[in-house]
């Protein structure tokens, strides 16, 4: 027990054995420095950097870490070293104050005044500095003497406007060019003393004052009365006599003619007696201007004479367009397209060009040709076309050829000017259909069971003799030369030929005598017929045997 008492001991004792702590005495104190300084003396830069020096302090560092903590108090010691005092902004604060104050002086009335938006913007500009003064730095306090200087500056030059003088500058605009002898003197000399009482530089404080003169120069241009002018009677009657010149040796191609001339007489008179009409009596020189100017609109030139366009309109009317071609009836519809209607009797010449190209346009359209032949060779070629597998290739490209030009040619709807072309397209498609070469019967048949019947009938000996005739016969009965539309007697051929090679009979097999063979070895001609009649036997027997699997 003791010894393990002490064995605990021991244990214990070497587990208190611990490292001292760093030395935080230089950053202790240098953060208590730190508490003791304010904020709002500093830009907020400079501040930031020195709280997070501060904030990055982290204790319970041991002895062997002392450097590291150093460093901490090194790091706050620098950041309290760079702090920048800020800039002095109370004048410019004050200042702020009485601009904005000022301004709202000028609330509604702002349009009355010179320079208010650069000096709203030096408002601006200095409220920014303001709401972030704890930016501005003592190494900025120029920059804020600057922006003080200018709010300073761009209010003094807000000045109140001039009164507007606009409307009086037109109205005396307007006077100066008016003439004092068109008008009575009481009522000139009256606008004359409104404009004359005129006094310029008034500020827009003073705009009725102003505005009142603007009512007296208007008034004096109502008020003034007007002698009677036949200026515009005058210039309208020597225009309507040049007129009426122009006019000489072709009046009876004019419409309210007399009318015009009348109007021309009176205005004549008001001209010639124009010291007799007064102010009094403008509405009626101005009435006997508005009839002059009248009655001179109202002389118009007579219309052409249309009728032998309509006539040749009617005559076209009438023309039936299925019997001609599409270009002669085309030119008749342009030349009727062109009629240009309601032209004056000047141009007499131009409408009765227009009915005779009319009349010209019918007399020149072109029948279509008559297409009956052509219809006729079309409808062969289809009736050909129907069977067109029992032709040559040759045959009937030929028809196709030439069923393909003459449908060319109808489709154009062509004229009797090329009838012969019609026909002749027509005529060469006829014969194209009748020259059309039928395709050749097929005689594969026919050759296949003839090479077998010369091939059994190189042995006739072996067969009867009515058999091998009735083969001989079937073959001389083959005709050559048939065409396909003849193909079924063709096949009737091998029919024939192949019945007469089945019906083939051997001698021997007709009686006991006959199937004896001469069997001597020293017998050549014995020995040969009996190889013969071996391999006859076995050709009709291979010919059986095939006709009973060919049943099977």
């Amino acid at each position: 027990d003791d010894v393990n008492g002490i064995l605990e001991q021991l244990l214990e004792t070497k587990n208190n054995v611990t490292e001292k702590g760093a030395d935080y005495s230089n950053v202790d104190a240098l953060i208590s420095e730190v508490e003791n300084l304010n904020a709002d003396d500093y830009t907020s830069t400079s501040w930031n950097e020195l709280q997070k020096a501060v904030e990055a302090v982290v204790t319970d560092k041991l002895i062997s870490e002392q450097s590291e903590v150093d460093a901490m108090a090194e790091a706050i010691q620098t950041a309290k070293d760079a702090l920048e005092k800020r800039a002095n902004v109370e004048d410019l604060a004050q200042a702020l104050e009485e601009a904005k104050a000022f301004l709202e002086t000028l609330a509604g009335k702002e349009d009355n005044y010179n320079n208010l938006e650069a000096f709203k913007k030096s408002i601006d500009v200095a409220q920014v500095v303001i709401d972030r003064q704890d930016e501005f730095g003592e190494s900025l306090q120029d920059d804020v003497n600057g922006i003080l200087e200018q709010l300073l500056e761009t209010k003094n030059n807000v000045t109140e406007k001039g009164a507007d003088y606009s409307r009086v500058d037109a109205l005396i605009a307007e006077y100066e060019k008016l003439n004092a002898d068109d008008y009575t003197s009481t009522s000139w000399n009256a606008l004359k003393d409104a404009v004359e009482a005129v006094v310029t530089g008034k500020l827009i404080s003073e705009q009725s004052e102003v505005d009142a003169m603007y009512e007296a120069i208007a008034q004096g241009l109502v008020g003034l009365e007007y002698r009677a002018n036949v200026e515009d009677l005058a210039q309208a009657l020597e225009e309507a006599k040049a007129f009426l010149e122009t006019l000489a040796g072709k009046e009876d191609n004019y419409n309210n003619i007399e009318a015009f001339k009348n109007s021309i007489d009176v205005a004549q008179v008001v001209i010639d007696r124009q010291d007799e009409f007064g102010e009094s009596l403008q509405e009626d020189v101005d009435g006997i201007l508005e009839q002059l100017l009248e009655t001179k609109n109202n002389v118009t030139e007579k219309k052409a004479d249309y009728s032998n366009v309509r006539k040749a309109q009617a005559a076209a009317d009438s023309v039936n367009k299925d019997e001609y071609t599409k270009e002669s009836y085309q030119a008749l519809l342009d030349v009727l397209a062109n009629v240009i209607e309601d032209l004056p009797i000047s141009r007499q010449a131009d409408v009765d060009k227009m009915a005779q190209d009319i009349f010209d346009a019918i007399e020149a359209l072109e029948k279509l040709a008559d297409t009956t032949k052509a219809q006729e060779a079309i409808a062969s070629a289809k009736e050909l076309s129907v069977n067109e597998e029992l032709y040559t290739d040759e045959s009937m490209k030929a028809v196709n050829d030439a069923w393909k030009a003459l449908s060319e040619v109808l489709e154009q709807n062509v004229g009797v000017s090329r009838q012969t072309e019609l026909n002749n397209l027509a005529y060469a498609l006829i014969n194209a259909v009748k020259n059309a070469q039928l395709k050749p019967a097929d005689y594969t048949k026919v050759e296949e069971q003839k090479a077998q019947a010369d091939a059994l009938l190189k042995d006739e000996g072996i067969y009867t003799d009515e058999s091998v005739k009735a083969l001989k016969d079937a073959l001389a009965s083959v005709v050559y030369g048939k065409k396909i539309t003849e193909q079924a007697e063709v096949n009737s051929y091998a029919v024939a030929i192949q019945s007469a090679i089945e019906g083939l009979t051997l001698k021997f097999a007709s009686s006991a005598s006959d199937t004896t063979i001469d069997a001597n070895p020293n017998t050549y001609d014995g020995i040969a017929n009996c190889v013969a009649m071996l391999i006859s036997s076995l050709g009709v027997l291979a010919i059986a045997t095939k006709k009973y699997f060919k049943n099977i």
